[in-house]
């Protein structure tokens, strides 16, 4: 505020910035729960998930899913909440938000790489290289790099060694955990219907 009297403006902007910023918020928020959602449960095939999950409302959300969803949440930050200080609380939040960001690009360039090794003479609609040799190298570097980040975004915030070994092993086994359940889920669902993906539509 002092800035703005100097700069000869009125409270009501300050206001009004605050006003565009909570707003900004609020959309964000929004965005935060609806999005994983209704791409995990609602874009799904039917079979995978329960169908109680995958039912939508007349907003095409699955709103039992954003319930479990609140409920995960909400055991997580009050697990957080035990930690012993505020930045160990801010340290774990950020690296389980990195740790979800990353882990997807692990399985998206491993699956990368193995489609550019098994099909390389898939016509493609973008390519990171014409040569397939070279589009492989690139992916195992960017592989490298992410493995790395997801690595030393778990650094130890822990003051013993004990602590920091638990630490480390649930912020990256739980994150292996969630993703070997959804390999699980959908090796059971192949299992019981017999689905085959459509391999023309494999075009990594």
């Amino acid at each position: 505020s002092q800035v703005a009297a100097n700069l000869g403006i009125g409270s009501w902007f300050i206001k009004l910035v605050a006003l565009g910023i909570s707003l900004s918020i609020l959309g964000s928020i929004i965005l935060y729960i609806a999005s994983p959602i209704k791409m995990l449960f609602g874009s799904v095939n039917k079979g995978i998930f329960s169908k109680s999950f995958t039912e939508v409302n007349e907003h095409n959300i699955p709103t039992k899913a954003v319930y479990l969803q609140a409920a995960i949440v909400t055991v997580i930050l009050l697990a957080t909440s035990l930690l012993p200080s505020v930045d160990t609380i801010y340290n774990v939040l950020v690296t389980m938000t990195a740790l979800t960001a990353l882990f997807p690009y692990v399985l998206l360039l491993t699956s990368y790489i193995r489609l550019r090794k098994t099909r390389p003479n898939e016509e493609r609609p973008y390519e990171i290289s014409k040569k397939n040799s070279r589009a492989v190298n690139i992916a195992y570097v960017v592989l490298v790099v992410v493995s790395l980040g997801i690595v030393l975004s778990a650094t130890p915030v822990m003051p013993s060694l004990k602590e920091n070994i638990i630490y480390e092993v649930e912020m990256i086994g739980g994150a292996l955990i969630v993703i070997f359940s959804g390999i699980a889920i959908w090796n059971n669902f192949v299992k019981r219907t017999g689905f085959k993906q459509d391999k023309d539509k494999l075009i990594l």
